[in-house]
């Protein structure tokens, strides 16, 4: 579980509480009533579970929970969220055909390469964002593109699980020395 998470019942009144190390949470003295039972939103996490009805406030999904008075309740409700990730690399002009990058001069960065991100088997990836402001992403057929900074760097952000294929596509009168191929890279989701 993942610690120090904030969840919220919220009725008449809101009360709030924290997950433990173990990602456990529990409220105490919680008057009778109908509650949504809530997460916060964590920038840079998915929620996995719930995937229904009801939206709590803040847009995420919750569990409707009945607390009776008198009688001690417990309610065991799973909330799963998975940590997103960014892909991220540089472009070099590799001029000893060594696959490495030397010093700045040796080997020097090619701004405005375009990089592509696709899911493997050629499925459509349903986001598409660039780490960089200046230099956004752009979806085309079904895969996404950046372009280099002026450093040779490119950056995927916010990519939820799956397996990715990374590869620049190459320029007239360049030829790719590492990797010589695609780079596959498999994200699995553990749910937290």
């Amino acid at each position: 579980g993942v610690a120090d998470w904030t969840l919220a019942l919220i009725g008449k009144e809101t009360f709030t509480t924290r997950t433990a190390e173990d990602g456990l949470f529990a409220f105490a003295g919680i008057p009778t009533g109908t509650y949504l039972l809530c997460e916060a939103f964590a920038e840079s996490w998915m929620q996995t579970t719930p995937h229904y009805l009801p939206l709590c406030p803040n847009g995420t999904v919750g569990y409707q929970v009945v607390f009776r008075d008198g009688n001690p309740t417990t309610i065991e409700k799973t909330f799963g969220n998975f940590e997103l990730f960014s892909i991220k690399g540089k472009i070099f002009s590799d001029t000893n055909n060594d696959g490495a990058q030397g010093t700045a001069t040796a080997d020097p960065a090619l701004p405005g390469t375009e990089v592509r991100l696709s899911l493997q088997g050629g499925a459509t990836l349903p986001y598409c964002e660039s780490g960089y402001e200046a230099f956004p992403a752009v979806m085309l057929n079904g895969s996404c593109v950046v372009v280099t900074n002026e450093a040779g760097n490119y950056a995927f952000i916010n990519l939820g699980a799956g397996t990715y294929v990374v590869n620049a596509l190459k320029q007239r009168g360049w030829q790719l020395t590492y990797p010589n191929k695609k780079k596959t890279i498999d994200i699995r989701t553990e749910q937290q």
